[in-house]
């Protein structure tokens, strides 16, 4: 599975969460949603997409034991 599907799946399940929670509405979600979509068709989604690799790059670096 690459970054973005995961990226995408992750970001995903939170909404998701915080939505049954009650903490989000609908709309939020929605408007979230379009967010997403339009940025990924924006001229700085390899930027943003560099920065999520950077910080997975680096989170993945953590040695939890």
């Amino acid at each position: 599975m690459d970054l973005p599907t995961l990226a995408v799946l992750v970001f995903g399940a939170v909404l998701w969460a915080i939505w049954r929670s009650g903490e989000l509405r609908g709309f939020q979600v929605f408007c979230s949603f379009l967010f997403g979509f339009f940025l990924a068709g924006s001229v700085i989604a390899p930027s943003v997409s560099e920065a999520v690799q950077t910080v997975f790059d680096w989170i993945s670096t953590w040695s939890i034991t």
